[in-house]
């Protein structure tokens, strides 16, 4: 192999899932190069997905730790896609360092080429219409992640090449059956829903892509009465509290790492929340999911398996929910049982 390629994941869990379908492609596309023209590819996830995403063995998949930045002041790495604007780029050495330039972000700087249509605003101007309605209509990809694609334009590949090569589906992610790590819930499994009430950590201005919390409330009684099912709630965030008399719920926030959190999904019947981190992971996990759009839309930033998931748009009161959750309690096959914790 000519040159090696190294693309830094984004830093937060449903971006850096969203930019997996990109990843892949590439992988196919330069599977497909002459020999003089293959690169070895190389990823840094978020260090809170690593064993997740090194687990689906795309390609070569390493932790951005501070010896691989220190060893490239004596040998830069060659082409470097950051799609990951922030700091953990500092003291990393590259011959060329493609990335969003961001006026906020100081780091963008550094950026050989400013890749605009990773602005979600400018995708669709940036992008060639037939790669967008190719990759929107054919594999159902959102606005979110077909924005990645544009790197492979920059790579010079062209549409028609994308659309004869890149092979996507639910198949396409294979994790491991036996989960992660040995760390299990003490959980009956498959009789039980995750819940995130939260959404957006540390950015105040999209708050209003959290629903009410007292809504799930309502909706993890309804399904405990209707279904049997307990809820697991889980999030960073310890307030609001639980309500006392919601003996079918259980509170795990600020409990689990991201690789539980995977458990905790792998042995649950699905997802319940706002649109979020954890939806992603259930969706890579090839969890069905009911998500509540607020402000955000499916189209732009749904999961990479839409099938699997139940969106809501703008419902206003559980009583809204209730006909979708219905149809997703049929496609997760959950029958009505009640029971409890071990």
């Amino acid at each position: 192999m000519s040159k090696s390629i190294y693309f830094v994941l984004p830093n937060r869990i449903g971006d850096a899932i969203l930019s997996l379908p990109a990843i892949l492609c590439f992988k196919q596309l330069n599977d497909l190069a002459e020999p003089e023209l293959k690169k070895e590819i190389t990823i840094f996830p978020p260090d809170s997905l690593f064993e997740i995403i090194w687990s689906l063995k795309i390609c070569k998949t390493l932790n951005l730790e501070e010896i691989i930045k220190v060893h490239s002041w004596f040998k830069p790495l060659e082409e470097v896609f950051s799609w990951n604007n922030s700091t953990q780029l500092i003291g990393l050495k590259a011959k060329q360092i493609y990335g969003e330039k961001v006026k906020s972000r100081w780091v963008s700087q550094f950026y050989t080429k400013d890749l605009k249509y990773l602005d979600l605003d400018k995708t669709a101007e940036l992008l060639d219409p037939e790669l967008i309605r190719f990759l929107k209509e054919e594999k159902k990809l959102s606005l979110a992640s077909i924005r990645y694609f544009g790197c492979m334009l920059d790579l010079g590949y062209t549409t028609e090449q994308i659309k004869k090569v890149f092979d996507f589906d639910t198949n396409s992610f294979a994790l491991p059956a036996e989960g992660f790590n040995g760390w299990e819930p003490n959980l009956i499994k498959n009789n039980y829903i995750v819940f995130s009430m939260e959404a957006a950590y540390g950015r105040k201005h999209e708050a209003k892509r959290r629903w009410n919390e007292e809504n799930y409330f309502k909706i993890a009684e309804y399904i405990y009465e209707k279904h049997g099912l307990i809820s697991v709630f889980i999030g960073l965030e310890k307030l609001p509290l639980i309500p006392s008399s919601a003996k079918y719920i259980i509170d795990q926030r600020n409990k689990l790492t991201t690789v539980q959190l995977a458990q905790l999904m792998i042995h649950s019947k699905g997802y319940i929340g706002n649109d979020t981190g954890p939806l992603h992971l259930a969706n890579l996990l090839k969890k069905p999911s009911v998500c509540i759009y607020l402000s955000t839309l499916p189209e732009n930033y749904g999961p990479i398996f839409p099938q699997l998931n139940f969106p809501i748009i703008q419902p206003t009161n559980p009583d809204e929910t209730f006909k979708t959750i219905e149809d997703y309690i049929r496609e997760a096959n959950i029958t009505n049982k009640k029971q409890v914790i071990f």
